[in-house]
């Protein structure tokens, strides 16, 4: 039996399946005990793309679009105390990296080019869990 999680953390993990079962996102792996959940390669158009990837990156899409995968992490962190003599706070994290690809022809293994986050949808992903879990 691994060590036990925090009902904090238990509800981030379950928040992390219910917001990809509200946006349609199938899971490709999960491990509850350590908090990790990988998405299935979703496929996007080209416009969508271009919103989450930076200017740079942007450049580097044709009209074929591309896809992502996410990966979550949802683990328990020690806050060290604030003053001499207070107890050290438990919190959960959640955390959340994305891989973007541009479909091309180049690539015939990976189907396409590596490109670099914006940010936009770690920070809509984080959002939609913050609210399921009411934040």
């Amino acid at each position: 039996m691994g060590p036990r999680i925090s009902p904090r953390t238990a509800a981030s993990r379950s928040a992390v399946l219910r917001v990809l079962g509200e946006r349609k996102e199938g899971v490709s792996f999960a491990d509850y005990k350590r908090g990790l959940v990988n998405t299935r390669q979703m496929k996007v158009s080209a416009e969508a793309l271009r919103k989450w990837v930076t200017p740079e990156a942007a450049k580097q899409i044709t009209e074929a679009g591309g896809h992502f995968a996410a990966s979550f992490k949802v683990e328990e962190a020690t806050i060290p105390p604030e003053r001499e003599g207070d107890k050290p706070k438990l919190a959960t994290v959640v955390s959340v990296e994305i891989l973007f690809i541009a479909e091309s022809p180049a690539y015939v293994q990976t189907g396409g080019g590596a490109l670099r986050s914006n940010g936009t949808l770690e920070r809509e992903y984080l959002d939609a869990i913050g609210r399921v879990l009411g934040h």
